[in-house]
């Protein structure tokens, strides 16, 4: 039968949406209706013609014609993708003509591709101050806290629910002015070695943004996400096609499904993949199931497919120039992925284990008070007496349980003095004579605090549990299936570790892939799934009974 011609056409551009990557196909503009004559339709125009002629269940899918919709928009010559993450953010970009190479950033002080999420403001946010790595520089020389606003841990604040944001000097400030920002100071670096690299200049019209965010935020987080960007400068004027807002899990499991990653030894087809992103603040876990592509089937498409009308590999925009992305000249995909249950998570990423260390430890030792007026008052000193608990939880080992050492000068500086750390110690075992971790004082240093590496090993085993009660809930929707690690914190072996402990003590049969290079997957995934984000087939509603 034949479809109008009005529903002809916006089927077209509801399939052109989904081809360019819209997130919001049904959201149809106004301005793109207008640029349709509907007086020069014509019967005969109908694209869409259903099969009858057999009681199969494949209906023949006719290529639409090309159509010139949007005549101001310019498809991208690059695309960049954003890894906005809690500890870090960073970049990496690719020519769309040359997909295969990805460059990573260049950015100051850089480690595993990435600065610290940290910014200093004027208190009129006008002005950026510090960014990165120089946040720490700056804190160094600047010492009264009234004259700037220094906000960290940004992204926590979306995945609890929060949407203003409190600097170091008590000013509260909306997240979405905060963000847009960072955005547009990592998108003007990002540009700046884009040309340098390429020894031209480009137009933000050219290029497409990619911006990875968790899977568990809710709606409103991701959309002040996109407002931020809009701000930011993100989104072309012209259209939406300019952004993407893509899953950290999910576009890490794209790099590792592309021909881009060779590292894994056996490619199993039809068998769920469970990616576990492990990051500095959320743990994110979605579900897919890798299918080889066929090419001869691409005109055939099922009835349950046609609820969520899957794209066509042809462009069905264009326009005079013909300038949309090109395929690339080798394949990056040889398999499409339809997601088998919905994205889980919660709040058990890496600084989980720093929190609580201190919550357990430091403040029942010093008192929840003084750590709190370190916090907004020694701001420089208390950022490094987090670095050093980082390096210890990083350092000890389940295979050699030893003790830790480590420097809490910063309580002298703070106090009258008169204290010192064998009066907090003895106090400590009065007041917490339960407590079954034992403290000492080293000899060499009458500030430094020894403390068995058990604090960190059960704090991990905390987490790992956590971890693996999520695991177990998708295991026992799609049982037999494979686990990726990726994010920084699957680089934590000891985590891992604890994890795979449980998952041998359950007897599931769940068999751990390791990956090479975890914290760049989702960087990478991101550029891929800007380049080709129809190859996510399918996905499972997240709300369900």
């Amino acid at each position: 039968m034949k479809i109008n011609n009005l529903q002809n056409i916006l089927l077209k551009i509801f399939l052109s949406e989904i081809k360019m990557g819209n997130n919001n196909p049904n959201e149809i503009k106004e301005k793109e209706l207008n640029k349709i004559n509907l007086f020069d339709l014509k019967d005969e125009s109908s694209d869409i013609i259903m099969n009858n002629k057999s009681n199969s269940k494949k209906k023949e899918l006719i290529q639409p014609k090309k159509i010139n919709l949007i005549d101001n928009y310019k498809s991208p010559k690059i695309i960049v993708g954003i890894d906005f993450g809690t500890a870090g953010i960073g970049y990496a970009y690719c020519l769309c003509d040359d997909v295969k190479n990805i460059i990573l950033s260049k950015l100051k002080g850089q480690v595993d591709n990435k600065v610290p999420t940290e910014i200093i403001l004027d208190n009129e946010l006008k002005h950026i101050l510090a960014f990165g790595n120089e946040c720490s520089i700056y804190l160094d020389t600047h010492h009264d806290k009234n004259s700037y606003q220094y906000f960290k841990n940004i992204k926590m604040n979306l995945y609890n629910k929060i949407y203003r944001i409190k600097s170091t000097n008590g000013k509260e400030e909306d997240i979405e002015k905060i963000i847009s920002i960072i955005l547009s100071k990592i998108s003007n670096e990002a540009i700046n070695q884009i040309e340098r690299d390429n020894g031209k200049k480009f137009e933000k019209d050219e290029i497409k943004w990619v911006v990875s965010i968790p899977a568990i935020w809710e709606e409103k987080s991701k959309q002040i996400m996109i407002e931020a960007s809009k701000e930011a400068g993100l989104i072309n004027e012209n259209t939406d096609l300019s952004l993407f807002l893509a899953l950290e899990p999910e576009v890490a499991g794209i790099f590792y499904f592309s021909n881009l990653y060779s590292k894994f030894d056996v490619e199993l087809y039809d068998t769920p993949y469970i990616i576990c992103d492990i990051g500095a603040g959320t743990v994110d876990i979605c579900t897919y199931i890798k299918k080889r592509t066929k090419k001869e089937n691409d005109n055939l498409i099922d009835d349950d497919d046609l609820k969520f009308i899957e794209s066509s590999e042809n462009n069905l925009i264009t326009n005079d120039n013909d300038n949309l992305i090109k395929e690339p000249k080798e394949d990056i995909f040889d398999s499409i992925l339809v997601e088998e249950y919905p994205p889980i998570g919660d709040d058990h990423g890496g600084n989980y284990i720093n929190e609580e260390f201190i919550r357990r430890l430091i403040e029942n030792l010093f008192g929840k008070e003084n750590v709190e007026n370190l916090k907004n008052i020694k701001i420089k000193k208390w950022k490094e007496f987090e670095e050093k608990i980082e390096k210890l939880k990083k350092e000890f080992s389940y295979e050699e349980p030893h003790y830790c050492y480590l420097d809490c000068r910063i309580f002298y500086d703070n106090n009258d003095k008169e204290k010192s750390l064998e009066k907090y110690v003895n106090e400590y075992k009065e007041n917490h004579f339960r407590y079954k971790y034992e403290l000492n004082i080293s000899p060499e240093d009458e500030w430094e605090l020894i403390f068995p590496s058990q604090i960190f090993v059960d704090i991990t085993k905390e987490v790992a549990n956590a971890i693996f009660l999520k695991l177990e809930e998708v295991y026992n929707n799609v049982k037999d299936s494979l686990i990726i690690f990726t994010g920084a914190g699957s680089k934590n072996a000891n985590l891992i570790h604890y994890i795979s402990e449980i998952i041998a003590k359950k007897k599931l049969l769940l068999e751990i892939k390791s990956t090479y290079q975890p914290e760049i997957s989702i960087i990478k995934g991101a550029v891929l799934f800007g380049f080709q984000s129809n190859i996510i087939r399918k996905r499972k509603a997240k709300y369900r009974n």
